[in-house]
């Protein structure tokens, strides 16, 4: 029989939504956004997480994290695999369906052995896991806070190898966040070296090559995609609904004792069918803690929830290593600095001017080598500069690049005074984002011939 170990059985079933998030479904069944999910090729909901799933991409073979029982095309009994969507170095995405539930999913594989995307997949696992309130207190437990076990089996490619995986059937769903089907890993996320913040596995404890796989549910386009559906910016109306909901999910993010440290259009994604109007952020493959002492799994296996709040802030550091994309990354990051809480904030405000204006001011340096010219571009830059084309978010740059290095954000003030930007201008937060309108107006002028 193919046995697991079973990393996690239980996972609390309460979420969290940000003060004032309109994400309540049941609240717009009548809205707009009902009608929109259905965008024409390439932005439909199936082929629209290409680009944001491929981080571990390459071209690797889901055999590879597949127990010897399996069926060739499934996932751990139940979830087909169709199509490749997206590749990369460090492996590859796949569409398929959940054979229980016929829903959507993605999954990624990482490259069979490259230890360095098993370290980012465990570490996005273990990052949902502290997003989706998981509390180590609901688990039989061992002294590490975990049950783990190892199972025996023969393989192909290692006749007589131990195959020991970590096997996650489900993580509850999160307001904002993508959800977590399956997960399974060569490698235990307490098997990793976890005296740094991000986790490490230890080449001498490993017999053989790490491999591992994510299941989620598919998540409709990225905000970058419906960009350019929309020829290249969004109009006023969509850029505060999505700013509102980017700082709600952040807020939860940073509450739960993480930063992101990879904020970009491609990393926000719309639902699908009854959420297509709620954004979505994913890919936490670079997410760490900002906590003295505290790991990512510390955070998925805290059970008092304390350690997110009441551990000591990380000190600033000017060799931290440099996280994030160059276009979006905060002057501090591109540095290589320590980041904190500040960073994400200063990052969605980029995202935000680039989705409002199309262009940022630094586009045209950021060939290899034009780092340096980069950051003193974004250090000089004034809020004023930078907004000129979108007044409207002049306060909310001014806010975020105001922000102290530990300073705990004041999210509500952040979020309130968005909103204010939308009553003076009698914007109505319905959700008719600008793609929506572009979309029923393709319908509309179909229907006319």
């Amino acid at each position: 029989s193919n046995s697991f170990c079973t990393l996690l059985r239980a996972m609390s079933h309460s979420t969290h939504n940000a003060p004032c998030d309109p994400t309540d479904v049941s609240q717009f069944e009548e809205g707009p956004w009902r009608d929109l999910a259905t965008f024409p090729a390439p932005f439909n909901a199936e082929a629209a997480n290409a680009s944001s799933l491929n981080r571990y991409n390459s071209a690797a073979s889901m055999s590879s994290v597949m127990g010897p029982n399996d069926e060739p095309s499934l996932i751990a009994g139940r979830f087909r695999l169709d199509e490749a969507i997206g590749e990369g170095t460090w492996g590859e995405v796949m569409k398929g369906v959940d054979t229980a539930t016929k829903e959507n999913i993605a999954a990624k594989a990482t490259r069979h052995g490259s230890a360095v995307a098993v370290e980012s997949l465990v570490r996005e696992f273990l990052a949902y896991c502290a997003l989706s309130h998981f509390r180590g207190r609901d688990l039989p437990c061992d002294g590490d806070g975990l049950q783990t076990s190892m199972h025996s089996s023969r393989s192909s490619d290692h006749e007589h190898a131990e195959d020991s995986r970590v096997l996650v059937t489900s993580v509850d769903a999160v307001v904002g966040v993508a959800q977590v089907l399956h997960f399974e890993s060569t490698v235990p996320p307490q098997g990793l070296d976890w005296s740094r913040p991000d986790g490490r596995i230890d080449p001498q404890s490993q017999t053989t090559a790490p491999s591992a796989c994510l299941v989620q549910r598919m998540l409709g386009p990225s905000l970058e995609q419906l960009r350019l559906y929309c020829l290249g910016c969004f109009d006023k109306a969509t850029v505060l609904m999505i700013a509102d909901q980017a700082v709600g999910r952040l807020e939860h993010v940073h509450r739960s004792g993480m930063i992101h440290r990879d904020l970009k259009p491609e990393n926000f994604l719309m639902g699908v069918g009854a959420t297509a109007h709620v954004l979505h952020l994913i890919d936490f493959g670079l997410a760490t803690t900002y906590r003295q002492g505290v790991s990512l799994f510390d955070l998925a296996t805290d059970s008092s929830s304390t350690l997110a709040a009441n551990a000591p802030h990380v000190s600033e550091s000017s060799n931290a290593g440099v996280a994030g994309t160059q276009r979006y990354a905060s002057p501090s990051a591109m540095k290589g600095h320590q980041q904190s809480r500040r960073d994400d904030l200063q990052a969605l405000a980029y995202c935000l001017v680039f989705l409002a204006t199309g262009c940022l001011p630094w586009q045209g340096m950021m060939e290899t080598g034009k780092a340096n010219a980069v950051i003193e571009m974004k250090e000089s830059t004034s809020p004023s500069e930078l907004c000129s084309r979108c007044p409207y978010l002049i306060d909310f740059v001014r806010s975020v690049f105001a922000l102290k290095f530990s300073e705990t954000p004041s999210y509500g003030s952040l979020r309130y005074d968005l909103r204010k930007k939308m009553a003076e201008d009698r914007i109505r937060y319905d959700f008719a984002y600008c793609w929506a309108k572009k979309r029923l107006d393709e319908i509309h002028r179909g229907m006319g011939k």
